[in-house]
């Protein structure tokens, strides 16, 4: 995440760039198959067990509404920031910009991904129903169903906060977890079953990467299988993520005995355990680590030496966390309350509080200089302005440096979003 992150905020890293985004880039899909595993594995019995369904209900619903009130609250303060730094303008109706907040209009890069994950809990309960009775065939076939339209569709039934994860698209990750969740106790039950899936595991991913960033074929047209795009999602970049991520998982799974007690293992386990607040931190850790690294352009990809940092501070904010649960123990009643059913209200009024403040300049206080005099924004008039003594255009109709269109440059145009060399305002030139 940070990698893929860092690239597309400019950071050089030379020779490794193309591993990182492209050969090697699985973190979203990987992220959300694994919230489905982790869910299935802490709630889920196959076929009944001993917590009630009801129970189950109230504790995902309870974890959506926590990671709404998340997401109010990290937009609300990214937005301030980029405001504050001069990356985005500030916002002529500061209680419309909340209000897009709240009803999941408005999210910035990289916290975008959390309007599904609130998607997915609210919905679980109803998958639990028909796998807890053995019904994960009509589960997956449902699964399937619903990715089939979101590829005729993308953009139904999601959030314009949520564009480059729609939500019928991106559930597959989810339930493909819910499903290998289900499979994990016959794994763990084999004697070589592990080291059978990782085989597995490294064949499909193999062939999916070959596919997609081999030789290319003539194939008119083109399968579905062999189309590999993130935003939006296809099959095969769906293939894809899926076989990159179980590679993690059962090669991690097989070689966990041997590195349970090492001291990178503790370092990942802090990390996973405090994964949403690793999640929400990266975000201003990379703002500062831009704010250090971006002046030193002149380092090429030695600029990559900014990973250390950045994960280091993520670690820091998990083991403050953990200590913060650990000794925290007057809180434990408002902590409590906050992450039922306040959290909501609580992040959406910390949003409003943060764009609110940050206004921008009232008329009668912004002054505009145009030419050589300072007019208040209140007593401008733009065609005055053009039609001053002393304005002259650069460039006239009749000296247009081309005399015919075939003579103009053509513009470059990126084929896929996830090209981009900037997807936020992290990196972007500041507003004056």
């Amino acid at each position: 995440m940070i990698l893929v992150h860092l690239v597309h905020e400019g950071v050089q890293f030379g020779v490794l760039t193309p591993w990182i985004v492209d050969y090697t880039r699985f973190a979203a899909g990987g992220f959300v198959f694994v919230a489905g595993l982790g869910v299935g594995l802490a709630y889920l019995r196959p076929r009944g067990g001993d917590r009630p369904l009801g129970a189950s209900t109230a504790r995902l619903w309870t974890r959506a509404v926590y990671l709404l009130g998340v997401h109010y609250a990290l937009t609300g303060i990214i937005v301030t920031l980029d405001v504050l730094r001069g990356a985005r303008p500030p916002a002529a109706e500061p209680l419309a910009l909340v209000l897009d907040i709240a009803l999941l209009r408005e999210a910035p890069p990289y916290i975008d991904v959390l309007p599904l994950y609130v998607a997915m809990l609210l919905v679980t309960p109803a998958a639990f129903a028909l796998l807890r009775r053995g019904l994960w065939p009509l589960v997956a076939l449902v699964s399937a169903a619903v990715f089939a339209y979101g590829r005729h569709d993308p953009e139904a039934f999601s959030p314009r906060a949520s564009v480059e994860f729609p939500f019928l698209l991106w559930q597959a990750f989810f339930v493909a977890g819910l499903l290998f969740s289900m499979a994990v106790p016959r794994l763990d039950r084999g004697r070589r079953a592990w080291r059978a899936a990782m085989a597995g595991a490294w064949i499909a991913f193999v062939a999916t990467t070959t596919l997609a960033y081999g030789p290319r074929f003539d194939l008119v047209p083109e399968p579905a299988f062999v189309s590999f795009a993130k935003v939006p999602l296809t099959t095969g970049e769906l293939l894809r993520y899926l076989a990159a991520t179980l590679v993690v998982l059962t090669t991690s799974a097989v070689a966990w005995r041997r590195v349970r007690g090492s001291t990178s293992a503790a370092a990942i386990a802090t990390l996973g355990r405090r994964s949403l607040a690793v999640y929400g931190a990266h975000v201003f850790i990379q703002m500062l680590a831009l704010l250090a690294v971006t002046p030193l352009w002149w380092m090429g990809s030695a600029q990559a030496l900014v990973v250390v940092p950045v994960l280091a501070g993520s670690w820091l904010v998990a083991r403050a966390v953990d200590r913060w649960e650990a000794h925290a123990r007057p809180w434990s009643d408002l902590r409590r309350a906050f992450r039922s059913w306040g959290a909501a209200p609580a992040g959406l009024v910390a949003a409003a509080l943060l764009i609110v403040v940050v206004r921008p300049p009232l008329p009668d206080e912004a002054g505009v200089e145009v030419g050589s005099e300072t007019q208040f924004s209140g007593e401008i008039d733009l065609v005055d302005a053009v039609d001053e003594p002393g304005f002259t255009p650069e460039v006239t109709i009749d000296e247009a440096p081309f005399d015919d269109d075939d003579d103009a440059p053509e513009i470059e145009e990126l084929d896929e979003l996830d090209d981009a060399p900037i997807q936020s305002g992290l990196g972007a030139p500041l507003i004056a």
